[in-house]
């Protein structure tokens, strides 16, 4: 899925441990995922839609507040949604893998 407006606004991976607030935008490659703590912030994924073979790599930076803890589901900023698949599907079947370290 995606996620836009004022969803984006304090993102979850900053304004602490000396970090700035953060507002993201509807054009960053990020990602909003379960998370009990903050175990994933800044941790880049590479998403791959399995109906069309399109890759996206993002980073997660915030909570997604409606996704279900078994680590399935992310959120996309339009921008980045839009590379994997026709914004108005709202919601595709993906595959995810960490990355080692962000490109």
């Amino acid at each position: 899925t995606f996620y836009s407006g004022d969803s984006l606004k304090n993102s979850a991976c900053y304004g602490n441990n000396g970090l700035r607030n953060y507002d993201a935008n509807e054009n960053d490659m990020i990602a909003a995922m379960h998370m009990n703590e903050l175990e994933l912030c800044f941790e880049c994924i590479e998403i791959r839609n399995p109906a069309n073979n399109k890759n996206i790599i993002v980073k997660v930076i915030d909570k997604c507040a409606g996704c279900p803890p078994d680590g399935n589901n992310v959120d996309l900023t339009p921008f980045a949604f839009k590379q994997l698949a026709d914004i108005n599907l709202g919601r595709v079947n993906i595959e995810w893998r960490p990355l080692d370290k962000c490109p």
